[in-house]
C-alpha cells in the first residue's frame, strides 16, 4: 500500500497566492506606466539641453533615477505575476514546478526590492550633500 502524499499547499495557501496575483499585476503595470514617464523626462532633457542645462540635466537625472527603479520592478513584479498564474493553473503534477518557479521569481523580487531601496538611499545621500553645499 502506497502512503498518501500530503499536498504541497493547502486550499488556504493557494488563494493567498491568487489573491496576491492582480496587486502583482497591478503593480507591474503602473511601474511600467513610471518607466515611460522616465523615458519622456529624458526625452525633455535631451531637448531641452540647447535651451536650459540646468532644467534639462534636472530632468535628465529624474529620468535615470525613474527608470532605474521602475523598470527592473515592473519586470520581476509582472514575472512574479505570471508565475502566480501558473501555480493557480497547475494541476496537481505540475504544482511543484510551479511553486519552484513562483519561489525563483518571488525570491528574484525581493532581491529588485533591496537593490531599490539602496539606489534611492543613495539618491537620498547625493541630494543631501548637494543641497547642503548649495547653502
Amino acid at each position: 500500500m502506497q502512503n498518501a502524499v500530503p499536498p504541497l499547499l493547502d486550499e488556504r495557501s493557494l488563494d493567498a497566492l491568487r489573491r496576491t496575483r492582480p496587486w502583482l499585476y497591478f503593480l507591474g503595470i503602473l511601474s511600467g506606466l513610471l518607466s515611460a514617464l522616465a523615458l519622456i523626462l529624458l526625452l525633455a532633457g535631451s531637448i531641452g539641453l540647447h535651451t536650459d542645462q540646468l532644467k534639462a540635466i534636472s530632468l535628465i537625472g529624474a529620468g535615470v533615477g525613474i527608470l532605474l527603479i521602475s523598470a527592473p520592478a515592473a519586470i520581476t513584479q509582472l514575472g512574479y505575476a505570471t508565475a502566480l498564474s501558473r501555480v493557480a493553473e497547475s494541476t496537481p503534477e505540475d504544482l511543484p514546478d510551479a511553486v519552484a518557479l513562483a519561489c525563483v521569481r518571488q525570491r528574484n523580487l525581493w532581491v529588485v526590492n533591496a537593490f531599490t531601496v539602496g539606489l534611492l538611499a543613495v539618491i537620498t545621500v547625493i541630494q543631501l550633500v548637494s543641497s547642503a553645499s548649495l547653502l
